[in-house]
């Protein structure tokens, strides 16, 4: 019974080490939760725009991995609001999901919105041709005059 235990110990020894390594790894990784705001991007039909939006950042609460969460370039993440599907100018609340967020790093979840939806005010879009011209304020210093004052071009077109 004795020679068993002994026949291959190093390689036993070396099993026993692995194990527990990877045992240490798997337990002592730590969950976090952070708070973080993330900037709105409001996506909608050609032929409107997002007047008005209310909050223009939301709060998150975001779980994960906490060598995840350190490394979580938070700058990145966005919270995409599609609403294109939407063709008529109105006003209405849109409740965020976690998939609207957008640039989450894998193994990291929304865990809660502290702002649970978006105030959201749309318009139709519209054009408008207005002519340029400039407006001289002040005189020249001593000693310079006033030429010609042009602007090319002479229009510009407003969305």
């Amino acid at each position: 019974m004795l020679e068993l235990l002994r026949k291959n110990l190093g390689l036993k020894i070396f099993s026993l080490v692995v194990a527990y390594l990877v045992w240490m790894n798997v337990v002592g990784r730590g969950q976090a939760v952070r708070s973080v705001r993330v900037p709105v991007d409001i996506a909608t039909h050609e032929s409107l725009i997002a007047v008005d939006y209310n909050p223009l950042e939301v709060q998150l609460k975001l779980r994960g991995d906490s060598s995840l969460m350190n490394r979580m370039d938070i700058t990145r993440l966005v919270a995409s609001i599609d609403v294109a599907e939407r063709r008529q100018p109105e006003s209405f609340e849109h409740p965020l999901s976690a998939r609207e967020i957008f640039n989450l790093p894998r193994g990291v979840e929304v865990e809660e919105f502290q702002d649970p939806a978006v105030e959201i005010n749309l318009a139709r879009k519209t054009e408008k041709t207005v002519g340029i011209r400039p407006d001289v304020v002040g005189d020249p210093a001593e000693g310079f005059q006033l030429g010609e004052v042009a602007t090319t071009p002479l229009v510009a077109t407003i969305q």
